[in-house]
């Protein structure tokens, strides 16, 4: 604002420095002078200069180093680049033994970034079937994942399907690791089965046996209940008037068995 001596100009305000408007607008008519206040930006121009310098006298003077920033502005600038000097050396002393140590340097003088992710055109010409007419077709992308490397014409990883206790290939239903795939289910091959059809057949006739006679004497054990209840208590009603007596220990057994659970899911997995 001191180039601007117009008493009627803008008025400045030297609490929030800062002017209401141009003062140089009827003045500097048809010069391309391109007023932006003051303190437009804090964070540009010397301003962070100062800003380092005022906390690098600061902290030296905490240390014991007898140096003021207004006192004496240039040993306070000469201390300050004799510090960034051996600040960059020390960092440089420190890449090289980390160098030495643990190896890496090629990494250092990679190719810039915009080098690297660089874009490329690959003219490619479709048909409206889908099929290309000009330009080569793209390479499918390669996973960096082991698990999507499938091996033997597999289409699918292995331990992508899973039945009968056994991991195996969602494409062809192989229980073996090592197989090739052919693209027929294993399920539709007919195959010998380890355990001898004898001691299948025996075993399952025992749980049949024991599952009948479970139900058997759950029956009968109803029927003793039932006969031995007064007769008022066989058909009675969910509303009664008279008063019941308490649940023998027989019925509450009876009735505990015979509860159905909806929560359980366990003879839903049964049925199915």
């Amino acid at each position: 604002y001191l180039y601007n001596l117009d008493e009627k100009s803008a008025f400045y305000d030297p609490k929030s420095r800062s002017m209401r408007e141009n003062p140089l607008k009827d003045i500097l008519k048809g010069q391309n002078i391109s007023f932006k206040g003051d303190i437009l930006d804090p964070n540009s121009g010397e301003i962070i200069a100062v800003a380092d310098a005022t906390t690098f006298t600061l902290s030296a003077y905490e240390k014991g180093v007898d140096v003021h920033l207004l006192a004496d502005p240039t040993k306070a600038e000469l201390l300050m680049k004799q510090f960034k000097a051996r600040k960059e050396a020390l960092n440089v002393d420190h890449q090289k033994e980390l160098i030495s140590k643990y190896g890496g340097e090629e990494h250092l003088f990679a190719p810039p970034k915009e080098m690297l992710l660089d874009q490329t055109e690959d003219y490619v010409e479709y048909s409206r079937t889908g099929k290309i007419i000009k330009g080569q077709e793209r390479a499918p992308i390669r996973s960096k994942y082991i698990e999507d490397v499938y091996i033997n014409n597999h289409t699918s990883g292995w331990g992508s399907y899973w039945s009968d206790f056994q991991w195996g290939y969602t494409c062809c239903h192989s229980f073996i690791k090592n197989s090739y795939c052919t693209g027929l289910l294993t399920e539709s091959i007919p195959q010998p089965t380890a355990i001898s059809t004898e001691n299948t057949d025996l075993n399952e006739c025992v749980i049949e046996t024991d599952k009948t006679e479970f139900k058997r004497k759950l029956n009968l054990h109803h029927q003793q209940i039932i006969a031995n209840s007064p007769p008022h208590q066989k058909k009675s009603k969910y509303h009664v008037i008279h008063e019941t007596p308490l649940p023998t220990k027989n019925e509450m057994e009876d009735y505990k068995l015979k509860k159905q659970r909806s929560g359980d899911p366990l003879p839903k997995y049964n049925k199915s």
